[in-house]
């Protein structure tokens, strides 16, 4: 799911602000939001496991 610097207008109960100790490197020093109710695509050239059968 999708991590965000910017704070959601409104906050609803699918948006959760991470906690620091949680992510890596720079988003640990800004407030960081995973926003639940928003897909993130990944090409299949880009993903870690390219050996998977994709459907």
């Amino acid at each position: 799911m999708p991590l965000s610097t910017t704070t959601p207008n409104p906050v609803e109960p699918f948006h959760h602000r991470m906690d620091p100790r949680s992510l890596p490197g720079k988003l640990a020093r800004k407030e960081t939001w995973a926003k639940c109710d928003m897909l993130a695509a990944v090409a299949k050239n880009r993903h870690p496991r390219r050996n998977c059968k994709w459907s």
